[in-house]
């Protein structure tokens, strides 16, 4: 609820003291900058940046089975005869592999212009990703986006805290997200979200428990 637009004096008074009862670090000065990050965070770009990462892991999930799924050998000059030869003959997991990868970087491309910084980490990282490559390289261009992700993590959870004046009570990533990450070996990219934060994983800046807003009618949105 916008308390700016409770035309009734008393009733504004009313529900401002309510606030400082249940929240007393709430300063009415800042009411408008936390409502609009809280706003940037439930349907605004901060939103839109955060279900691209979560998108993004999704893809590597994919990216990850189709690795496997070419069943390379630790030789790129066998490899590169081989999905040559079973490209030819109509076996897709090539064409599924580089669909994957592309998916990947075509996400997270957006993810990192989204957060203020550059898609040229991005763009080098699938430059390099061939289906010539052994399954260890594979996996390790994989855990490298991986450590891509966990150095971006930082920039939401900060721009949050800025604006509501406290850490964030919400997960960047899903469960889902968290899982596949644990799958891949990537725990230091879930252990970095949950620095300075104490809601349950499948939290969100919108959930009823962390709402400010939420007894007073509705939703800041």
């Amino acid at each position: 609820m916008d308390l700016s637009k409770v035309s009734n004096f008393r009733q504004r008074q009313r529900l401002a003291g309510l606030v400082a009862q249940a929240y007393p670090e709430f300063d009415m000065t800042q009411y408008p900058v936390r409502l609009g990050t809280r706003k940037e965070f439930t349907t605004g770009k901060a939103a839109v940046n955060i279900r691209g990462l979560n998108t993004a892991i999704a893809h590597l999930d994919t990216l990850n089975t189709a690795t496997d799924a070419l069943d390379n050998a630790p030789v790129q000059v066998w490899n590169y005869i081989a999905n040559k030869a079973l490209t030819g003959v109509g076996d897709p997991r090539v064409v599924k592999f580089n669909a994957a990868a592309n998916a990947v970087e075509g996400e997270l491309a957006n993810v990192f212009k989204g957060m203020g910084a550059t898609d040229q980490e991005i763009k080098s990282w699938r430059e390099q990703l061939s289906t010539s490559q052994s399954p260890e390289q594979l996996h390790g261009a994989i855990k490298q986006v991986t450590e891509l992700l966990g150095g971006r993590m930082d920039a939401p959870a900060e721009q949050y805290k800025t604006g509501m004046g406290r850490a964030k009570d919400f997960h960047l990533l899903s469960p889902t997200s968290v899982g596949i990450l644990h799958k891949l070996g990537a725990d230091e990219v879930i252990t970095r979200d949950r620095i300075g934060d104490t809601a349950a994983p499948s939290a969100s800046p919108s959930g009823d428990g962390s709402d400010p807003f939420a007894q007073f009618g509705g939703k800041s949105r």
